[in-house]
């Protein structure tokens, strides 16, 4: 029986291996050199899987180690009444394997390139990117975007322009420029890498590390974990219109480190 056994479990290997040689031949001479014929279908695919309306200039396809890759250029990703949200110079999506199973677009990897974002958060409270609110649908809205975002295995957006305002604490809009953001999820835990070049009149540069769990309330998204943020050679007086900083610390420029659970 053991014999019989381990046969079974060979030939099942051998099998395998053989459909997933034919299936990464199949990509690799069929399917890759006449990838921009897919554009509009891999559009509506990823439109499908974000909740966002998504479309592309071109499309390109390669390798990620074993895993195959597909690169978007001239990328906008507009709301659900045709709002351009952001605009991307490039994405790449590191496929799942699974995508094949499940017969849906599912990915390892995200990375979004050199896109301008605008982020504000609302006297309501809200954080938007753009007008769509990220941490709980508007009227007319769903939080399909936010739910995709936080479902991907890693996430990460480089070379950023971040215009931020804050309307609910009366603060003066700021650019962040080189914006790096990584967000990796383990098990139902997100750990989240930020770092950008504020004004220079603000702070030479500014970093944050969270470990955060998010739920949902309701129809509203909520955090709760760890959060670790530094600023270098900040200028206190002027850091304080957009973060708080105690009252004891009036004019002072430094280092800044704070953590909040």
């Amino acid at each position: 029986l053991t014999r019989s056994v381990a046969r079974v479990a060979a030939a099942l290997a051998v099998a395998a291996l053989v459909v997933f040689l034919a299936v990464v031949l199949a990509l690799r001479y069929v399917v890759f050199p006449q990838i921009d014929d897919y554009r509009e279908e891999i559009a509506a695919s990823v439109s499908r899987a974000s909740g966002m309306a998504v479309s592309v200039d071109d499309v390109d396809a390669g390798w990620h180690g074993l895993r195959p890759l597909l690169a978007l250029t001239g990328v906008r990703v507009s709301d659900r009444q045709g709002k351009v949200v952001f605009e991307l110079e490039r994405a790449e999506f590191s496929l799942s394997w699974w995508s094949l199973l499940a017969g849906d677009l599912r990915f390892r990897d995200v990375d979004f390139f050199s896109p301008q974002l605008r982020l504000y958060r609302g006297v309501d409270g809200l954080i938007y990117l753009a007008d769509k609110p990220l941490n709980g649908p508007a009227a007319g809205e769903d939080d399909a975007f936010t739910a995709w975002l936080l479902a991907q295995p890693r996430f990460a957006i480089h070379d950023a322009t971040l215009d931020w305002r804050d309307e609910l604490a009366g603060a003066p809009e700021v650019e962040l420029r080189q914006v790096e953001i990584a967000i990796r999820k383990e098990g139902q835990r997100h750990r989240i890498a930020v770092e950008a070049q504020p004004p220079a009149a603000i702070a030479d540069r500014v970093a944050a590390r969270a470990d955060l769990r998010f739920e949902r309330a309701g129809r509203a998204w909520t955090a709760a974990g760890t959060i670790y943020a530094e600023a270098f050679q900040a200028d206190l007086e002027r850091l304080r219109a957009h973060v708080p900083v105690p009252e004891a610390l009036r004019t002072a420029r430094g280092q800044v480190r704070a953590w909040i659970d």
